[in-house]
């Protein structure tokens, strides 16, 4: 009936034991775990570059290959949630449900560009926000304070 949330007699199947294999194996609970994980995906995604982008902070400190990165993770994701809904409401086109699985690669390498660019970010930068936020200062942050402070 294109609800979101099944009934329990349509998620589990009594059926397929042992019982976890309800998760791999049954359609409705198989669509449903795919739908949690790409809304929690999407939401993270999209309140990690909403908070980057727009942070005074952390705006003052990424990089440009940073900045780049948290605008594809976004936008990215945005058009892979898109792609999904717009594959269900199509009844599954081959087309659109290829452009689907292939938006989840863009994701992953998006994703794993955005890492590869945090990685470079300089110690200044680390010490610049570690001055901009004072809370951070008073916990005590073990061995990484001293490389930073150094």
């Amino acid at each position: 009936d294109g609800s979101w949330v099944l009934p329990h007699d349509e998620m589990i199947n009594d059926e397929l034991t042992p019982i976890y294999r309800n998760v791999f194996e049954h359609t409705p609970l198989v669509q449903f775990d795919h739908r949690v994980l790409g809304c929690t995906t999407a939401f993270s995604a999209v309140a990690l570059s909403s908070v980057g982008l727009l942070h005074p902070a952390a705006r003052a400190v990424i990089t440009p290959q940073v900045r780049k990165g948290l605008i594809m993770v976004g936008g990215v994701a945005t058009a892979q949630v898109s792609l999904g809904i717009a594959t269900l409401v199509n009844y599954v086109p081959l087309g659109l449900a290829a452009c689907h699985q292939m938006g989840s690669l863009v994701l992953l390498g998006s994703g794993v560009y955005l890492a590869h660019s945090m990685r470079y970010a300089s110690p200044r930068i680390a010490a610049t926000l570690l001055r901009k936020m004072p809370q951070v200062n008073n916990v005590h942050l073990g061995t990484s304070a001293k490389l930073v402070h150094s």
